[in-house]
């Protein structure tokens, strides 16, 4: 009797793969175009309180 044999078959892709680096949109609906609204209304939230804090402080100062 003999031992069965087997073949594998591999398949490369095509040496020419194209590259794209031009910004995919957003997608709808995923709340992913609001994550740069709230990140800069953060910052700005973030400045203010630094900047209100520091105006108390130098006024307890006087």
């Amino acid at each position: 009797t003999e031992a069965p044999t087997t073949s594998v078959t591999t398949t490369t892709p095509s040496s020419s793969s194209e590259t794209t680096t031009e910004e995919k949109p957003g997608l709808p609906f995923t709340g992913e175009s609001k994550g740069t609204l709230i990140a800069v209304l953060g910052s700005l939230v973030l400045v203010s309180s630094i900047i209100v804090l520091a105006k108390t402080r130098k006024t307890e100062k006087d």
